[in-house]
Formats: structure tokens, C-alpha cells, sequence
């Protein structure tokens, strides 16, 4: 029905449109490095004492195909306190330098990798003081996260072994804390994922017929924001307990798994990681993303029998342009019209928001136009083809002369919308620029007043550069407090008046106010004691301060009180 309707939009404006080129392309069977997608390599960190390595990140993009880490936090020494103010720098300083490498992370956070040695994991009140200490690191950093993993309970961020969150039987009371910590501080357009369906069934309080479809998916509801990880895949039947009710589960996994993220490693050698199964699996449960480290005696095995470069081929998506079909012509304020066909090859969608742009660049000069397109790639599913068909107006003062078409597939987020490392590159021969991100659709529109096409209407019309990234920067943070009654005023505040915070805690402790910039530079700190019922604090010390938006901060020894947004005038 989608490609009738675009056939006869083509038809009404025919009349309008001039004569059409046909494009055929050709596929590639390269190996592609996209992001968010494909196999990742393992980084750690105890303590956030260890700063990643750009060259390193650059190398592993450039030299082995990776555009993904798993970076695992273990705050080890936290357990018991707050996260120190130089473990929170180093964490802010790991997502600079992975935007300077052109890479993203799978995040996780946890407190051991030892199951033999408890306590696993804090109590909840001292999880949520961490949560609420990460919320500007997290939310500044947000453009590189390509997914959270819930982490923070159990051994190795698990959720299985844990000291205070209900084992064996899961005290989901106590884990929703954290996942509505994280879900509250991440933007909304980003997802965490769950170890196991069952994990999900409980924190969700849904059943296996409760499945994210195309009409909840990136919804921002709790359920579509809520994936899947596996990091016993292929060991056995169950994937090592994975699966509880084996085929309701998967067949939960599978439907849900169109429309989020699925990734992790495997755990063990066994019949059920032998080529053939491992190729229906990950096709079977949209695979995104998988460990090039572990465990070695599969990965091995998959080079030695031949599937590796198909599992490198189609992890996540893999778009293959088909067919093109484009005006040759057009006067300036007319129209032209492009018609295109792809096909997703890869095993999944784009997990992530990602735009549709089509860009015009003259061919003996510097001018270049563009516009985003309505469609979403993360719709555009496995194994089906896609028509992107649409007349787009030229402005009135183009100036004429030849113009080469480009798709740009970039990443909306407003530090990354430019760089090409964060682009889609198509699966086709001759049509990857590395310098600028673009798909060159191998069609040029000639731009002549003496063009036969009339007069058109479309609300579609191709803007002169720069570009605007669809999203904004993150300016904003949801309040985070477990404290009760919470006010904050005046909002917005003068330097001629106190700041004053009031709100009512449970118990006395020292603790700590803090004022921090958007790019997580501590500007002020005071010390405040916290008393049992009622606390009223005034800060006086904004009058230092330059006029724009700051976060307040108030962190005891064992709570985090309140993080929230404040503007300065």
C-alpha cells in the first residue's frame, strides 16, 4: 500500500517533475564499520581509575573494524561511599575521549567481578546515591552511550549473585529503583537493557504477551525503553539459565528484539554455538552488537568454519541501496523528485534515533543545500525493502548548474551530527565519501532556468548550508531526590538573592552542596549538615556566578538528596 500511495504521488506530479533518471547500484560485500553495531572490545575500569586511550579507540576503529566498547565501571572502593569527585571527573573525561575517537560504549556499572567474596553489591539507598552523583556525567556523555546496561546489582553488574536485592528470588521493589534511577536520568531517547526476559516480565510487572510492537516502540513509555542482553549466548539450551520457559521466552525475545537493543557474548563452546545454529540465533533474535574477546574457543570457530565474516557482515543493520530513480532537471524554485529503494541485510534495525538527509552539492563550487527527510531508519527492519519517495522544491535563488545528490544516514546528536565516523555507510560499490559521511546516489540534478517543469507544491524544500542537528544539546535534568518535599527557589534566581533548597530527610548526616556547570565543573562546594524532618538551605554564594543554567547537588555520606536544575539571571 506505502509504494502505490508513493507511485501515485509520482503520477499527480508528473506533469511538474522532468524526465527521470534510473539508477541501479551495485552491492558490496565489504565488511562495514558502522556504528553502534558489530563486534565491540571489553573495557574496564576499577574504581573509574583509569583513562581510556584515544590512539588506542582510533586504532581499534580504524585498524579492526570496531566502533563499539563495553566499558564496565567497577566502583569497588564505593561500595560503602559516595563516588569520589576524581572517579566522576575520569568517567566524564572516558566519554570526551571516546567522542574525539569516533567511537561509542555499551555502559555498565557494577561493584565486583569476584563471586566468591560479598558483599556484591551497596544497599539501595547508597546504589541511588551513585545513580543521582552520575546523573550529569551520564546525561553530558549521553551522545556516546549507544546503551546502558541496568548493571549496579550483583556480581559483574549481573543482576544474578547479589547481596541486598533479593537472591534467589529477585526483590523487584529494589531493583526498579535502579532501573527508574536510570531511566529518569538518561534522555529519553536512550535505553537500558536486562539481562534475562524473565528480569524484564518482573520490573516491567508485564507477562510474555506483553511484547513491545511498531506502533509502542520508541514510545518513551518504561516497556519500550527496556532491552535485552545475553552474555551466555549459545552455551547450552537455556544460555546458562537465560531462559526460564524456553521457547515463551524466546519467542518473547524475538518479537521484542525488532525494536531493541540485543547484544552481549558468548560463554561457552558447545553444539549450540556451531555455525549453523550461531547464524539462526543471531538472526532469529536481532542480534546488534557481540564481544570480539570472549569467549575465544567459539569466536574461533566460527573463523575456522567460515561464518565469521557473515556474523561481521550483519550484526545490527546493514542498508544496501537498490534502485534510485531522480529528476535530471529542474528551474530554481521547482522541483525534483527522488525515489529510492534499500534493503536492510543486517539482523537488526538501528536502535537509536538516526536521521534521513538528502544533500545537493554543486559540482564546480562550494554552494551545497540540504534537508532531513520524515523517514526513521530505526522502522526499516530486517530482510525488507524500503521507498523513500518525495518531491523537494529548490529554493528560488539557487544559483544553476550541476548538482551531485547525496544520502547522508547521520547521528542527530548535536556533538556528533557532522563527523563522519558517526554516519551510515551504505552497503554499495562507489558510494562511501569518508571525508564527509556522505552516500553519493551516483545521480546528478541540473538546475537551468531553461528546465521544462512547471510550477510544484510540496512542503519539502531544500535549505543552503550549514546543517542543523535535529536534536539540542542537553540543557535540562529531570529532578533526582529521594528526599520528600522538595522545593527549589526562586527558579530562576538573581545574584541578589539566596538559592534556597527546602525539603525533609529521615535521618541526621554530614553532607555536601554542590553547584556544577553543564560540562561537570564543580564551582562551588559547601559543606551542610542534614537534620532529621524538615531542612531549609540557602546559598548565597550564586552571586559569584555568570549568568546561564547550573546543577545543585546536595550529597551525605550515605544519600544523595537532591540533583536538579537551576537558572541564574
Amino acid at each position: 500500500m506505502r509504494t502505490l500511495f508513493f507511485l501515485l504521488i509520482g503520477l499527480i506530479f508528473s506533469g511538474t517533475i522532468g524526465a527521470q533518471q534510473v539508477i541501479t547500484y551495485s552491492p558490496s560485500d565489504e565488511i562495514i564499520i558502522n556504528p553502534e553495531r558489530g563486534f565491540y572490545a571489553h573495557k574496564q575500569s576499577t574504581n573509574a581509575a583509569t583513562l581510556l586511550d584515544k590512539d588506542n579507540l582510533i586504532s581499534l576503529r580504524e585498524n579492526e573494524g570496531i566502533s563499539l566498547i563495553l566499558m564496565i565501571y567497577y566502583l569497588k572502593d564505593f561500595i560503602d561511599s559516595p563516588i569520589s569527585n576524581v572517579a566522576l571527573s575520569n568517567i566524564e573525561t572516558n566519554f570526551n575521549t571516546m567522542r574525539e575517537a569516533g567511537v561509542k560504549c555499551v555502559l555498565r556499572f557494577a561493584y565486583t567481578w569476584n563471586q566468591n567474596s560479598p558483599p556484591f553489591d551497596p544497599p539501595v539507598a547508597m546504589v541511588e546515591t551513585h545513580i543521582s552523583q552520575l546523573t550529569p556525567v551520564l546525561r553530558s556523555g549521553s551522545d556516546v552511550i549507544a546503551v546502558m546496561q541496568a548493571g549496579f546489582i550483583g556480581v559483574w553488574g549481573e543482576w544474578y549473585y547479589t547481596t541486598n536485592f533479593g537472591f534467589p528470588n529477585p526483590d523487584f521493589q529494589k531493583r526498579n529503583k535502579v532501573v527508574d534511577g536510570l531511566l529518569t536520568v538518561l534522555p529519553d531517547r536512550k535505553m537500558i537493557q536486562l539481562r534475562t526476559p524473565a528480569l524484564k516480565y518482573g520490573i516491567c510487572d508485564i507477562d510474555h504477551n506483553d511484547v513491545v510492537t511498531a506502533e509502542t516502540a520508541f514510545s518513551g513509555t518504561k516497556t519500550s525503553r527496556i532491552g535485552h542482553h545475553n552474555d551466555c549466548f549459545l552455551a547450552n539450551e537455556t544460555d546458562y539459565g537465560t531462559y526460564v520457559d524456553i521457547e515463551t521466552d524466546k519467542a518473547f525475545l524475538e518479537a521484542e528484539t525488532l525494536f531493541l537493543p540485543m547484544g552481549g557474548e558468548t560463554c561457552n563452546p558447545s553444539s549450540y554455538s556451531e555455525c549453523a545454529n550461531s547464524l539462526e540465533q543471531m538472526q532469529r533474535f536481532h542480534w546488534s552488537y557481540l564481544n570480539s574477546g570472549y569467549h575465544l574457543t567459539v569466536l574461533n570457530e566460527w573463523v575456522v568454519n567460515g561464518c565469521m565474516p557473515d556474523i561481521k557482515k550483519k550484526l545490527g543493520y546493514r542498508f544496501v541501496l537498490d534502485e534510485g530513480q531522480f529528476t535530471d532537471e529542474a528551474k530554481p524554485g521547482g522541483c525534483f523528485s527522488v525515489d529510492i529503494k534499500l534493503t536492510n541485510q543486517g539482523w537488526a534495525a538501528p536502535f537509536n534515533l538516526r536521521d534521513v538527509e538528502i544533500i545537493l552539492k554543486k559540482i564546480d563550487g562550494d554552494e551545497k543545500y540540504w534537508i532531513r527527510l520524515p523517514e526513521n531508519p530505526q522502522f526499516w527492519l530486517p530482510e525488507e525493502q524500503d521507498t523513500i519517495s518525495h518531491i523537494i522544491k529548490l529554493p528560488e535563488n539557487i544559483s544553476e548548474g550541476s548538482y551531485q545528490i547525496f544520502m547522508n544516514l547521520p547521528d542527530p546528536e548535536p556533538n556528533l551530527f557532522d563527523r563522519p565516523e558517526y554516519s551510515i555507510q551504505l552497503a554499495n560499490q562507489n558510494t562511501w565519501d569518508p571525508e564527509t559521511g556522505y552516500n553519493n546516489l551516483q545521480s546528478t540534478l541540473e538546475v537551468t532556468s531553461s528546465a521544462s517543469s512547471g510550477e510544484c507544491s510540496t512542503s519539502l524544500t531544500v535549505e543552503p548550508f550549514p546543517r542543523i542537528p535535529h536534536l539540542e544539546k542537553i540543557t535540562s535534568v529531570n529532578q533526582y531526590s529521594i528526599a520528600t518535599r522538595v522545593r527549589l527557589y526562586p527558579n530562576p534566581v538573581t545574584p541578589f538573592q539566596d538559592l534556597t533548597i527546602e525539603f525533609n530527610a529521615d535521618f541526621p548526616e554530614k553532607a555536601e552542596i554542590q553547584i556544577i556547570s553543564f560540562s561537570g565543573q564543580v564551582l562551588i562546594k559547601e559543606p551542610v549538615e542534614i537534620h532529621p524532618g524538615y531542612n531549609k538551605i540557602s546559598l548565597t554564594s550564586t552571586k559569584n556566578l555568570s549568568t546561564g543554567l547550573y546543577l545543585v547537588v546536595i550529597t551525605g555520606t550515605t544519600h544523595s538528596y537532591l540533583i536538579s536544575k537551576f537558572s541564574l539571571q
